[in-house]
């Protein structure tokens, strides 16, 4: 069993999920909220850190994961809200708005948030699965942008969540 020691000091840089908040962003959270009850400055340099380099890299190093980018974007609202919190600066509120409005702009009139596949300037497209190797990867629910597909799995629970956040940390509706 790996100790947190291990955690604390790999260096993740090389990863292919280096730029996907899917796999990182929540322990960017935690960091912020730990920092915000503890006061010890090493949880928001990493976790300010981190939050500067895929803002810095947003979208196209950004990969969309198996289920696209309105996951990605989902769960980066969460970090970047306690990030605001936590150090609330001018930077900081362009960076939730810029997820924010990325995300919000594929929300439907009945609120669902429609799933995206791919965009101009992302860094790469989602595999899409065809007939003959459907149903052996983890695939989206849609084809193509425009399909009527909202992802309640991986996209709008962690938008909820975020979302709510970001009001608080903002108060912008």
């Amino acid at each position: 069993s790996l100790s947190w020691h291990h955690f604390h000091n790999a260096d993740n840089s090389g990863s292919k999920n280096v730029y996907s908040p899917h796999y990182q962003s929540y322990i960017w959270a935690v960091f912020l909220r730990a920092y915000d009850v503890s006061g010890y400055q090493p949880l928001y340099d990493r976790a300010f850190a981190a939050l500067q380099s895929m803002m810095g890299h947003y979208p196209s190093y950004w990969i969309p994961t198996s289920n696209g980018i309105a996951m990605q974007r989902a769960r980066m609202v969460l970090p970047l809200a306690w990030l605001v919190r936590t150090n609330d600066t001018a930077l900081h509120r362009e960076w939730l708005a810029t997820v924010t409005t990325g995300l919000l702009q594929r929300q439907q009139s009945c609120g669902a948030i429609m799933e995206e596949l791919s965009a101009p300037g992302w860094g790469g497209k989602t595999r899409v699965p065809n007939n003959s190797d459907y149903g052996t990867f983890e695939a989206p629910l849609n084809q193509e942008n425009t399909d009527p597909v909202s992802d309640f799995l991986y996209t709008t629970n962690f938008a909820l969540l975020g979302l709510q956040e970001a009001f608080y940390a903002t108060r912008n509706a």
